[in-house]
């Protein structure tokens, strides 16, 4: 797998939705999560130069990565 699609994969905005909905009709307390992962590879140091095409600011809230 190469790092381009390792990363399309491992950042956005992801829930629990699904699984909190089945839990739910089944009459299960189940908590409803929510999380965001983005790359800040500005805030490693020292970081080898290879990677600098996925250096992305900070996250703008609900805008996804800039």
């Amino acid at each position: 797998m190469n790092v381009e699609r390792f990363v399309k994969l491992m950042t956005g905005h992801f829930d629990n939705k699904e699984q909190f909905t089945e839990m739910k009709e089944a009459g299960k307390i189940f908590p409803y999560a929510q999380h965001v992962n983005t790359v800040y590879n500005d805030k490693i140091k020292n970081l080898k130069s290879l990677h600098q095409l996925y250096i992305r600011k900070r996250m703008v809230s609900g805008k996804g990565a800039v």
